[in-house]
């Protein structure tokens, strides 16, 4: 079948004539038929549509129709076909040759002879909405309401064009308007000399500029959506004046009605533009800032510490970028990297799940202000260990052996400094450090990988096991440092402790016994306090303990939980000691169990809560045996 006999573009032409989208069926199908029988002779093509025409016109409607080209609506008075493209069609045609229309206003609903109802198009003031408009994402083509009407200041009436054609079709057939009415009223000379007041000494850019509009005009479009000063003054200036001229005269010719139109839209747009070329200029010196910011110590942010970043005035940078704007912006600097390189921006990943960011650049100087911040608590930390035990006469391995004295280092490093941890823990700092390496060269000292192993934690942190050693003796009276005077007392002391210990615990057990003995059915009610209904206490013992023991080696998690209860029992043992009543409540469950939770070992451990709650069902589990 010819492209013109097809449905569709019969229904096409049918609507166009009628300046209507809407088709009553029975009207349609009988016209159709009549139309085939008179054309048939001269285009045999239209025989087709002779017999059994409405069969033939419903069984093609039903295709259409699934192809969304049209739409079937039945009323009181029978059925219609809605035709959705007309209104669109009809505001397509009218700008299909911009050029020849320069000299008539915009289209409207008067010009096209149309009605358009409100709900197949978007109204919109051009003082108050339009700018708000332009600054709304969608698609090119966005389907609901392509047709725009835009309600112009004052008596210039209104203009319809479709979304696609904003702002650039729009605003060339602005520019086509004006030039239009510069030629037809030949007031180029008069208009250049007004504007030579207000640009002194710019004659040259203002004759370009006058040429441009009147030769090239669709080339101002795109100088004035990146304007200059000058370009953004110029249409301004220039707008105001034939604004100015126009609105002298009583009646208004078609041309004059146009270029009064089209400074409209110029002038808005021109004020668009130059709005979003500052907020554009604002954003770059935001994001500059940012980069200065990150440039400076202490070199490790997190993403909220980035947010709160502020300039030299104190004015918060989030405000000129947006929050997704910034996240786009760290997602392309940790992704985006030229081969065998790092990207600017590396992510440094904490054990509590945490994650901060530091430039590539500032990565050796972030290893380094840790370092020093590092060496004096962990130094000290140490020297108080060390000192307690010389002071109880005892010793331990990391005295005597570098490789026991470098895990010593690294447990006091874990738990003082875990930003530096997970700085040296992270694959990326001997990747940074070599690509370093490359391209310039690197002091002896500054190296912190020998061979592609890290230097050893003494010699980073400059802690000698020795002097260390020496200065906790220091801190002791004379006689700790003479061994015969020292191996005595030690012996003595041990002796009188293990004694202590002995009776203590043979006392502790039988008292605990006893008094414990008569309050299992007390203890069994505490214990369903704290076990939900339908689980046992070693279930709940075992899900408590998944959520703060995360370590993922097995054997060294198992050793994390033994520590903990080992602790509990000594705690629970001793505070057993001193109960004389041997009541057990509540209270002094969770009392004892904040106190063990207080102990600074368990600083590491972050979910307290977790840990806190296993505290409590350890101790119901070991008071529910006779003995503890």
């Amino acid at each position: 079948m010819p492209q013109r006999t097809e449905l569709y573009n019969i229904l096409v032409n049918y609507t166009k004539k009628n300046r209507s989208p809407y088709v009553d069926i029975n009207a349609f199908i009988d016209t159709l038929g009549k139309h085939a029988k008179r054309r048939m002779e001269e285009e045999p093509e239209w025989t087709v549509w002779i017999n059994d025409t409405g069969a033939k016109v419903w069984a093609e409607l039903s295709r259409i129709a699934g192809e969304n080209k049209c739409e079937l609506r039945t009323n009181e008075s029978g059925t219609h076909i809605f035709m959705h493209h007309f209104y669109t069609d009809l505001v397509k045609a009218a700008y299909r040759s911009i050029d020849d229309s320069a000299d008539r206003p915009f289209p409207d609903e008067a010009s096209l002879q149309i009605t358009i109802p409100q709900d197949q198009m978007r109204i919109l003031y051009l003082e108050s909405d339009f700018n708000a408009y332009l600054e709304e994402s969608r698609p090119p083509e966005k389907p609901g309401n392509p047709i725009v009407k835009i309600i112009l200041p004052g008596d210039a009436g209104g203009i319809l064009v479709l979304e696609s054609m904003i702002p650039q079709t729009l605003i060339d057939a602005a520019m086509l308007k004006l030039r239009n009415y510069l030629r037809s009223h030949g007031n180029r000379e008069y208009l250049q000399h007004k504007l030579g007041i207000q640009f002194p000494g710019k004659e040259n850019q203002l004759k370009d500029m006058f040429n441009r509009i009147l030769i090239r005009p669709l080339d101002c479009t795109s100088a004035m959506m990146t304007p200059g000063d000058f370009i953004y003054y110029f249409w301004a200036f220039l707008c105001n004046s034939v604004r100015t001229d126009i609105k002298k005269k009583k009646e208004l010719l078609s041309e004059e009605s146009a270029a009064l139109q089209a400074v409209y839209i110029i002038e808005n747009l021109n004020n668009f533009f130059k709005t979003l070329a500052v907020r554009r200029r604002e954003k770059e010196l935001a994001f500059k800032e940012l980069e200065l910011r990150l440039d400076r110590s202490p070199y490790l942010f997190t993403l909220e510490d980035i947010v709160g970043f502020s300039d030299s005035k104190g004015v918060p940078l989030l405000g000129r970028f947006s929050r997704d704007e910034l996240e786009h912006y760290i997602r392309t600097k940790i992704t985006e990297h030229e081969e065998n390189a790092l990207p600017a921006l590396l992510v440094i990943r904490e054990k509590e799940g945490g994650q901060s960011f530091v430039k590539k650049s500032k990565l050796l100087l972030l290893c380094a202000r840790l370092l020093v911040d590092a060496r004096p608590k962990i130094k000290k930390a140490i020297l108080k260990r060390w000192s307690g035990l010389l002071k109880s006469y005892r010793r331990e391995a990391a005295m005597d052996s570098d490789r026991e004295f470098e895990r010593l280092l690294s447990q006091y490093t874990a738990e003082l400094t875990p930003g530096l941890t997970a700085v040296l823990q992270d694959q990326k700092l001997y990747m940074a450090c070599e690509e370093l390496e490359r391209n310039q060269a690197i002091n002896e000292s500054s190296r912190l990988f020998n061979k592609g192993v890290l230097i050893p934690l003494s010699v980073l942190l400059l802690a000698k096991r020795k002097d260390l050693l020496a200065d906790a003796r220091i801190m002791l009276p004379f006689w700790y440092n003479l061994p015969f005077i020292t191996a005595i007392l030690a012996f003595f002391k041990n002796l009188k402790q293990r004694r202590l210990q002995k009776r203590d615990a043979d006392k502790g057990e039988d008292e605990a016994g006893e008094e414990f003995k008569d309050n299992g059915e007390v203890i069994r009610k505490i214990a369903a306090v704290y076990v939900p209904r339908g689980k046992t206490l070693d279930s709940c013992l075992a899900e408590t303990a998944s959520r703060w023991s995360k370590l993922l080696n097995k054997k060294a998690r198992q050793n994390l939980i033994e520590d903990v209860n080992l602790l509990v029992r000594d705690r629970l043992r001793h505070t057993l000691r001193l109960q004389h009543n041997g009541k057990v409540t509540i209270n002094f469950i969770d009392t004892l169990a904040d106190k063990i939770l207080e102990t600074p070992s368990f600083m590491q451990i972050s979910d307290k809560n977790a840990l806190g709650v296993y505290i409590r069902l350890y101790i119901v589990k070991l008071m529910m045996n006779e003995k503890i």
